[in-house]
Formats: structure tokens, C-alpha cells, sequence
């Protein structure tokens, strides 16, 4: 086997996650699927190259979701949002972040994504 392709080789698994598809400094419309103690799903409404497709919730098997990613800082996410709000959110590249959470596993999709802001209200003109 060559250098070449062993270096390809192993590069390979770090193009296979889905989030690591242009979904980093991203303004998403996007829809709150759950939240529990351990994690916060969103779909995103307005870019499909965002997310994993075909994602069940564990709490819910009749349904399946596009487009789904687990919010890797859910700490620093307000409370104020519920299961069912649209929003929007902007996204940054993913770094380390402190969140403590609880030990429940609960099935989160395997994509994830850090956001930086979260409103109500459009992040730019595009969007609405």
C-alpha cells in the first residue's frame, strides 16, 4: 500500500460525519425536536445539507426526522424555548464547550452542531 493511500485512508472517517458538511458558521431556520436532560434536537427547515436524515426519537418511533442534529452546547441554550418552536439559530465550528449534563442516554442523532445564537427572529434577510 502506498503513502497515499494510507494517508487516505486515514482521512477517510473524518469526511464521513454529516455536520461537518458546510454546517459551521451557518444562519438555520430551524425546528426544536426535543429536549431532556442530555440533549437538544433540531431539523433544520431551510438547508438540507445540514444534519442527519432518517434519525428516530427514542420517546417517539413513529416518527422520522431529516435533517436533525444534537445541539453540542445545549448549557448555554435559554429556556425558554419548548419542543416545537421555530427559530434560528447560528452555528459555529466546533470547539470544546463545559456543558454539564445529565448521564441519560437517549439516542441523539449522531450529527451535532454548537450554536451561537438563538432568536426568534430571522438571522439575515434570506432567511425569511
Amino acid at each position: 500500500m502506498t503513502k497515499l493511500t494510507a494517508a487516505f485512508l486515514i482521512m477517510l472517517p473524518f469526511f464521513a460525519f454529516k455536520c461537518e458538511k458546510n454546517c459551521q458558521d451557518k444562519c438555520l431556520k430551524v425546528k426544536i425536536v426535543r429536549i431532556t436532560c442530555a440533549t437538544i434536537v433540531m431539523q433544520s427547515l431551510n438547508d438540507e445539507s445540514v444534519g442527519e436524515d432518517g434519525w428516530k426519537d427514542i420517546n417517539n418511533r413513529d416518527s422520522v426526522y431529516n435533517n436533525v442534529f444534537n445541539v453540542s452546547n445545549k448549557c448555554e441554550i435559554a429556556s425558554e424555548y419548548q419542543v416545537g418552536d421555530v427559530v434560528y439559530v447560528t452555528t459555529l465550528p466546533k470547539q470544546y464547550s463545559p456543558c454539564i449534563i445529565c448521564a441519560q442516554y437517549d439516542a441523539p442523532p449522531g450529527a451535532s452542531l454548537q450554536i451561537e445564537t438563538i432568536d426568534r427572529l430571522p438571522c439575515s434577510d434570506d432567511d425569511k
